[in-house]
Order: C-alpha cells, then sequence, then structure tokens
C-alpha cells in the first residue's frame, strides 16, 4: 500500500511578493480563464450589470491580496450568494420603486443592494478587528451544509431554462416570482420550446464538464474541465452567433411564415396599407436580424415604414 503512494512533494513557497512569480503565473492565468466567465455569469444571474462582476475580481485580486496575511485565500466569485443577491436585488426593486418601469425598478434595486453589500463589509471588518470569527465554532455544520445544498438546488432549477434555450416562467404584474418547485413543474413543457442550438451547446458543455472527471488519462485531468467547457462553447456559440435568446424553433418558424405571407400579399398587388404594415416591418427586420447583424444595420439605414406610411394613398 504504502509503494503506491506518490513520493512527489510540492515546491517549497518562498516568502515575498515574486519569490513563487513562476508559479503565480501559471495558477494566476488559470484562474483568470475559468473566474472571468464565471464573474460575468454570478452578476448576470444576481440582477447585477455584467461589469460588476469583471470590477468584484478586480478589487477580490489584486485590492483584497494585500490586505490579508494568508498564503492560501479564496476571494472568487461565490454562486451560493445568488440566491440572496437576486432576491435583494428584486424585493428593494419593488419596495423602493413600484411605480417605474421595469428597468428603472431593477437598476434601483441594484443600487440599493450595493448599499447592503458596502455596509455587511464594514460589519465584516469590525468583526475582524474584535476576532469574532472564533464564533463560528459555536455553529454545527449540518444548517450550513443543508442551506448551500438548498442554494445549488434553486441555482441548477434557474438554469435548466438557459441551458435548453428556452424563456423561464415569469412573475405575473405585481405577483411573486415563481417558485423552485413551480419552476420545476413547469420544465417539462418548455422542453418542446427550447433552442436547438442552444440546447446543443448547453448538453455538450454538460457532458464534457462531467465526463473529464472520470477520464484517467493523466495528461488530460490536469486540463481543468471548465478551461474546456468555456473554449467549446465560445466555438460552438461562434458557429450559432445569431442564435435569438429565448426563442424555439416554432417561434422562428412563425415569424419567417408571417414575412412569406406578407411577401406573397405585396408582390400580388393586395392592399397592405390597412394590413398593420408597421409591425409587418418590425417583424421582417427581427428576422433579417437573426440572419445578420450588419444585414439589419444595413437596411435599418435603408427603410423608413414611418414615412412610407405618411405617403400612403388617400381615397
Amino acid at each position: 500500500m504504502a509503494s503506491q503512494l506518490s513520493t512527489t512533494t510540492p515546491p517549497v513557497l518562498s516568502p515575498g511578493v515574486f519569490g513563487n512569480f513562476r508559479f503565480d503565473v501559471v495558477a494566476g492565468f488559470l484562474v483568470f480563464l475559468i473566474a472571468m466567465p464565471l464573474c460575468l455569469a454570478i452578476s448576470r444571474a444576481s440582477g447585477f450589470p455584467p461589469i460588476a462582476g469583471i470590477w468584484t475580481a478586480v478589487i477580490g485580486g489584486l485590492v483584497t491580496t494585500f490586505l490579508s496575511n494568508a498564503e492560501l485565500t479564496i476571494k472568487g466569485p461565490a454562486a451560493g450568494l445568488i440566491v440572496i443577491v437576486a432576491g435583494a436585488v428584486s424585493e428593494l426593486g419593488k419596495h423602493f420603486g413600484a411605480d417605474l418601469p421595469d428597468a428603472d425598478r431593477a437598476f434601483l434595486g441594484y443600487k440599493l443592494a450595493l448599499g447592503i453589500g458596502v455596509a455587511a463589509g464594514v460589519i465584516q471588518m469590525l468583526f475582524g478587528l474584535i476576532k469574532a470569527g472564533r464564533l463560528a465554532d459555536f455553529f454545527p455544520l449540518t444548517p450550513v451544509h443543508g442551506m448551500l445544498a438548498s442554494i445549488g438546488i434553486i441555482i441548477i432549477v434557474k438554469q435548466l431554462y438557459d441551458v435548453i434555450g428556452a424563456a423561464a416562467p415569469t412573475a405575473p404584474a405585481g405577483g411573486e416570482p415563481p417558485s423552485p418547485f413551480e419552476l420545476i413543474w413547469a420544465f417539462p413543457g418548455k422542453v418542446a420550446t427550447m433552442n436547438p442550438e442552444i440546447a446543443a451547446i448547453g448538453i455538450v458543455a454538460l457532458v464534457i464538464l462531467f465526463g473529464l472527471q472520470v477520464v484517467k488519462t493523466k495528461w488530460v485531468r490536469k486540463v481543468p474541465a471548465q478551461l474546456v467547457v468555456l473554449i467549446v462553447a465560445i466555438g460552438m456559440g461562434s458557429a450559432f452567433k445569431n442564435i435569438p435568446a429565448h426563442v424555439g424553433r416554432r417561434q422562428v418558424h412563425d415569424r419567417v411564415d408571417r414575412l412569406r405571407n406578407f411577401r406573397n400579399k405585396v408582390m400580388h398587388h393586395y392592399a397592405i396599407f390597412d394590413q398593420h404594415p408597421l409591425d409587418e416591418h418590425e417583424n421582417a427586420m427581427k428576422v433579417v436580424g437573426w440572419v445578420s447583424a450588419d444585414l439589419h444595420w444595413f437596411a435599418k439605414q435603408l427603410t423608413n415604414p414611418q414615412a412610407a406610411m405618411a405617403n400612403k394613398p388617400r381615397v
């Protein structure tokens, strides 16, 4: 048994900022590749602007490093707080900006949640000054593990819809957001409206993420599975760069078929001025945007449906 154990010892760390520079560069690069998209995703899932995740990573990685005397610390994005932060943004925006539009209400909730984050940080620093960390020994680990597991389940349920490119159920006007159980119950019905391209990327990413864990090849196990997922997902996303977000195949078919019917009316000299042409133009531009962003911009510069409506024949 003893002969099977590895005798390789880890390198001895040297004191100082540059003493372990060659090890820190490799470790920092790998963390960057994984933490960058993670910061963006967690920020978006928490109801924050994506750029807030970048600034959080920069401050956590550069500023707090010099404030701590620990050799090994974790200052990365905490997915376990998504539920708490997203709930704070939603509830604060609803309470203090009930009469605002949805976008303004969400931004108000984001700013108020930032204030709560600053206050929480000050309290944490005060706890550190009075050596209150030892109070954690009085709390059993079982409730903590249960809380983290429940948060993980909530995150998984909410992300299931993003994996297949389907729209998750939303809260009614002035009502409460759907519970995790309601999201689970509604998910099988949403599979029929999934976006095939988005679902392909999501399923391939999951297969890589869990499949690499069982591969026995030594050099494969040295490559972080998250890094492989990131590279593959970017490649597949580039191949499907005009994927409509949360739009299923049926919705694409309906819009294209609607465009075809309107085109037939125009070509057969139907009277179209009373057929809601502005709505039909908006539908056509939506389809064009799915085909090419450049073509959408070009078509937008050349068309002026409002002017055409103003010059329509008068009876």
